[in-house]
């Protein structure tokens, strides 16, 4: 059970981050991006923040096919809290979407179920 809901976890994350990357592409190529320095800022955010979500959650796919028993150690749980925490930061204090901060709790509320799961 715990690797199934693992592995939900981390494939939400990499889907999000990857949905966020689709998306500004797209809003690239439609011309709806303006392209003065403080949009070129915010995109800069929001592509990050996505890159992050993307490389993380696949880090954690690899941990769960190569080597599952690392991530019932306390250090990869507190690892992925940490980032969690992190990226709720980012989302409240520097992005303004509302996609992202639901990609991110989605994630939060599958961790706690995995860590609930461990117990």
């Amino acid at each position: 059970m715990h690797a199934n809901i693992s592995l939900l976890a981390f494939s939400w994350l990499t889907l999000g981050g990857t949905m966020q990357i689709i998306l500004l592409i797209f809003r690239s190529l439609r011309g709806q991006r303006n392209t003065d320095g403080e949009s070129t800022f915010y995109y800069g955010h929001v592509t990050s923040f996505a890159f992050g979500q993307i490389l993380y959650g696949l880090f954690g796919l690899l941990l769960i096919f190569q080597a599952p028993y690392v991530m019932h150690r306390a250090q990869f749980v507190t690892l992925t809290t940490f980032a969690l925490c992190g990226w709720f930061a980012i989302d409240l204090f520097l992005l303004h979407l509302q996609k992202p901060k639901f990609t991110t709790l989605i994630f939060g509320l599958l961790l706690i179920v995995f860590n609930l799961v461990n117990l």
